[in-house]
């Protein structure tokens, strides 16, 4: 959840500041505009991808912004990628360079590379969460747990009874450390 708030994070920021740094220019207001909206759809659409490429609810359950703006062509090609974020990051990079040169973004290259490092540093983090979720934890290594949870099940009540002197604390510690060990080996 922590690296997932990172992302969110990260890709907040460069959004953000993609769109901060727009033209005050009343003649470019247009453009601008097109801009921005295809940069909130997009940044929308990559965190949307990334969710569902982690995730074990319903595609349909995860909000979108609509896709305004974005040819029917592309959505296909993206559809039938497996790396959807990598393909959405792609776009917004040569979103942000085309309207860089055409004077929607007046912002000197390196400022504008800060962009691109939480764009990929997003991406980074959207990658660790994936491989967290994908992963399982290898076999014995989760036999072990469960061998050193069944120990403690076994030897708390022996090791709370001769440590206090009364035995409603013997219990109640070994319900709790018993309890808690079980708890968070099923999460």
């Amino acid at each position: 959840a922590t690296i997932l708030l990172q992302v969110r994070g990260e890709w907040f920021n460069a959004a953000g500041s993609l769109i901060a740094f727009c033209t005050s220019d009343p003649a470019m207001q247009r453009q601008v505009s097109k801009f921005q909206n295809q940069i909130v759809r997009l940044m929308s659409l990559m965190y949307c991808s990334a969710l569902q490429q982690i995730s074990v609810i319903p595609d349909e359950e995860l909000e979108l912004i609509d896709m305004t703006g974005l040819d029917q062509k592309s959505l296909c090609f993206l559809a039938q990628t497996d790396e959807r974020c990598d393909v959405i990051l792609q776009w917004v990079r040569k979103l942000v360079v085309q309207n860089m040169s055409n004077g929607v973004i007046p912002v000197p290259p390196p400022i504008l590379t800060r962009v691109f490092q939480e764009l990929s540093r997003g991406l980074v983090g959207a990658k660790d969460v994936q491989k967290i979720a994908e992963l399982p934890l290898p076999f014995p290594y989760r036999q072990l747990i469960t061998l050193l949870i069944w120990a403690q099940t076994l030897l708390m009540p022996l090791i709370a009874v001769f440590t206090t002197d009364d035995l409603f604390w013997a219990v109640a510690l070994t319900f709790s450390s018993v309890l808690v060990s079980w708890s968070l080996n099923s999460i």
